[in-house]
């Protein structure tokens, strides 16, 4: 009898530790995800989200000159080799500016980034350089953004990193702004994306009698999601072609920085994701320095029409079959 009750003791000790040990592993897994998004937070902290709920971003950065000395170019680029998207809101009679983006530069350092100024044009009087696309694109990816933040779609200054991560303003977030910049570029893209893109252009001679008239062509379909874990979800891109001139001398500026950076004068909505067009495009402010900047808007949203469960659910359901069926011997 004695030694009955012993192994039905330690027959229930088994039961129990089992049970535990299942419950335990569960929680944990289940538990896992939220304490990476309690990690990831702290450092969401320094920045705001720049698309207004929704997973999305930009990358590229194919880029080609369109200076007088050249007849045509042409730049593939592996999504390995893309650099840091910065894309700038400010003005010329923007102080604060001034100072945010050399904050900004010094965030930056050796790493290799393509910086891209939307100057103010919307009821803009002192500010010769943006024009209704530039504004356009802006308000489009970050206006919801800016205005739930800010109050308004577009306010100088305010930085976007990547696409993802807006820094509105020139109050830090974290102790300093050059914190708040540093650690914004050192996380990186989050696109779910491999592949490639390529950008070329050939100056058109046929029409020499027209200004800047080229052949453009561009590819960017080659870019494919990346499934790793969640395949449920979709991926669709978007590409863009940016005219960017490298400097601009515009003494009247109020805020005196006169030699102005990075100046986007005109932005197009890519036809497709692969395709070529002749296109005039804007003349530089001075000198001959323009550049064709190839990008591309990314956004990942769930599939509706897919039910199949993915890797982490299929554990989870496996984990409970498991406890119901160690429940169930026993009972």
């Amino acid at each position: 009898m004695h030694n009955k009750r012993e192994v039905f003791n330690i027959h229930l000790l088994l039961i129990v530790t089992m049970r535990a040990t299942i419950s335990f592993l569960l929680m944990a897994f289940i538990l896992v995800p939220v304490v990476s998004v309690a990690t990831d937070s702290k450092n969401i902290e320094t920045w705001e989200n720049a698309r207004y709920k929704q997973d999305a971003g930009t990358v590229g950065g194919a880029s080609v000159s369109l200076s007088n000395d050249s007849s045509g170019d042409n730049i593939m680029m592996n999504i390995e080799d893309f650099p840091t998207i910065v894309e700038t809101y400010t003005a010329t009679w923007c102080e604060n500016c001034v100072m945010v983006e050399q904050t900004r530069d010094q965030a930056i350092g050796n790493n290799s980034a393509t910086i891209i100024h939307y100057h103010r044009h919307y009821y803009e009087t002192e500010d010769p350089f943006g024009d209704n696309s530039t504004e356009n694109r802006w308000e489009l990816n970050y206006g919801t953004s800016s205005t739930n933040i800010l109050g308004a779609s577009r306010l100088a200054p305010t930085t976007v990193i990547d696409g993802e991560r807006m820094h509105p303003g020139h109050r830090p977030k974290s102790n300093t702004l050059k914190n708040d910049f540093t650690t914004s570029i050192s996380v990186g893209s989050t696109a779910p994306l491999y592949g490639n893109i390529s950008l070329s252009f050939i100056k058109n001679n046929a029409n020499g009698n027209v200004e800047n008239s080229s052949l453009f062509s561009w590819s960017t379909s080659n870019l494919i999601f990346n499934c790793v874990d969640d395949c449920t979800n979709t991926v669709s891109t978007t590409a863009w072609l940016l005219f960017v001139e490298d400097v601009a001398y515009f003494p009247e500026g109020s805020n005196d920085l006169e030699y102005y950076h990075h100046v986007l004068h005109h932005v197009i909505l890519l036809d497709g994701l692969d395709g070529s067009m002749e296109y005039t495009y804007p003349s530089t402010w001075d000198g001959d320095d323009m550049t064709a900047i190839l990008i591309v808007d990314w956004l990942e949203e769930e599939n509706e029409d897919n039910f199949f469960p993915g890797p982490s659910m299929i554990l989870t359901i496996f984990c409970f079959l498991i406890s119901s069926l160690v429940y169930s011997k026993n009972k």
